[in-house]
Formats: structure tokens, sequence, C-alpha cells
């Protein structure tokens, strides 16, 4: 369930799932009671599980239970409260077969957690770190691969760990890698793990805070994190804030996102469209709209 590819008007939202990603079936009660957002989600034991959120009746009420579907339709109750107490908007992430938890909001304490969780089932978890990073500036995105843990930070380029505990810091994506032919700094971009490489995607450069963004319509690779080539040259893909990327399928699909006004102000346009690459170089437009490609509604 994403506001990037659906209106993001007033809850109730429904959910879309597609085997192909052109073909989708609705589902009007995609996720477990209460109604939630800001949740987190990711793959895990054959299928998915659901962390936290907050309640869509109130700012100040979170959540911390912990939900798992083999197929999307069916949820069952991994625990109705876990330790780390109520959070949402945190990033999930599968590595070495552990599941690690970054960052959040406490939707009763309006504060952000700053530390990285870790839990081999998704029940019981420990406090891998307090922070990750000394002068903490910021979480943007958690991405696994396969030698190391890398966490992209919102003003400071990114972090990586090949334990989850101790974290290197890498200079792409500020000022100071781009003088070193790294990628410029990026906001609402977002970044997988494919073919073995990482990949970023989306989003947009933002050199002055008094200017208008530049698309970031490129796409950027790296093997560890440390040294990035761009493989895809600017006009790539289309002009896209926040999209969803996926892998799926040995296929990366980068779906929906958002197009700013020149004001940089409301209203925002939202797009549904799915593109997809074998690749993550060459792009194909899949689907204009997959909602209007609903095959059964459940």
């Amino acid at each position: 369930r994403s506001s990037t590819l659906i209106s993001p008007e007033a809850p109730p939202l429904p959910a879309w799932v597609s085997s192909d990603g052109y073909k989708w079936i609705k589902i009007d009660d995609p996720i477990p009671r209460p109604e939630r957002d800001s949740y987190s989600l990711a793959s895990f034991g054959g299928g998915m599980l659901l962390l936290g959120g907050a309640y869509l009746e109130s700012l100040y009420r979170g959540l911390s239970d912990v939900w798992f579907s083999g197929d999307g339709f069916e949820w069952n109750l991994v625990s109705n409260q876990i330790n780390t107490g109520p959070i949402s908007s945190a990033r999930l992430s599968v590595w070495q077969n552990t599941l690690y938890l970054l960052g959040g909001f406490d939707q009763e304490k309006r504060i952000w957690h700053e530390g990285i969780w870790a839990s081999l089932d998704g029940e019981n978890w420990i406090l891998e770190t307090s922070s990750v990073e000394d002068n903490f500036s910021g979480y943007y995105d958690l991405v696994a691969t396969d030698n190391y843990l890398v966490v992209f930070l919102l003003t400071n380029g990114l972090i990586r760990s090949a334990d989850g505990q101790n974290w290197e810091h890498i200079s792409a994506f500020t000022e100071e890698g781009e003088s070193q032919g790294n990628p410029p700094n990026r906001w609402d971009f977002q970044a997988v793990w494919f073919h073995d490489q990482l990949v970023v995607l989306g989003g947009m450069h933002h050199p002055d805070i008094f200017e208008y963004p530049i698309p970031a319509t490129d796409v950027w690779a790296s093997v560890d994190g440390a040294q990035w080539e761009q493989i895809a040259p600017r006009g790539t893909l289309p002009e896209r804030y926040d999209p969803i990327v996926i892998v799926f399928k040995d296929r990366i699909f980068f779906i929906g996102g958002y197009i700013e006004s020149e004001s940089g102000e409301e209203p925002l346009e939202w797009k549904r469209e799915v593109w997809v690459s074998d690749d993550a170089v060459t792009w194909n437009l899949l689907a204009e709209d997959p909602t209007q490609r609903e095959v059964t509604t459940r």
C-alpha cells in the first residue's frame, strides 16, 4: 500500500498485488487492523513482515505490533507488542538472515530513534547500536548488500557496516564526494541491491536550498557503496521523487512517485506509471496506470 500508486487522499486506501507488474489485483482491506500508516515492510521467511506504524485517526498513537503474510491477503500476528516500543517510518531490511530495523519515529514521545535493532524472528529484538553515527543528521534508507549493511544519510553521504555495529563513513552523495567523481547530493531517491550492485534511482539534486531542485533522471551503481559509476545518463528515467523501487523476479521495477510544482509547494502531481528493466540501464514503460489493469478485487 503506497500513496505513490494511488491517490494520497484520506483512508481507507486499497493495496494492489501483481505477479508481473502489468496486471493487478485490488485488495480493499489490505493490512491488519487497526488501519495504519507509515509502517515498515520487508520480505522475510518466504513472505512479508509488517511492523509498527501509526494510527490513522490520531497523530499521537503509535503501534509496535508485527504481522506476517505469505501472500499479501491473509495476515497472522507475530507479536502484539515488541520491545522497541511504538515505532513508525522506520527502515526495515534483511541482511544475513537477520532483520534490521533502522531509526523510526515514536508517535507518543514525539522523538526520532537513532539506533538499529536486530531480530532473527521478528518477535524478539536486540538493540545493536543506539546511534549509527556520532553526528546524527537523519537517516534516509537502509539497504542490505552481500557484504555490507548500508545506510544512506539525509545530508552527509552514506555509511556501511560489515557487522551491524561498526560503521564506516563514505563521501558519496556529498559535495566532497562529487569533486572526486562520486554521485552528487540526492534527495527523495530509492536504492536497491540488484545484480550484485547497489543501484540508486529517482529523486532530485538540491545544490542550493533557494533554487528549484534538479530532477535526478540518471542511474548510479556501486558494488561496495564506496566506488560509484553512472551506468545510465540523465534522461534515462522520468522525473520522479520518492518512487517505489523493488526487485522482483530478477527485474527491477520503478513505480509511481511524484512531481513537484515549480514553486515547490502543493499541489503535487502523483504518477502511477510502472517502468521495468532487466539490467538497470535500459528501461521500458510497462504500464501507464496499473490500477486500470485490475483483473479482480478482493
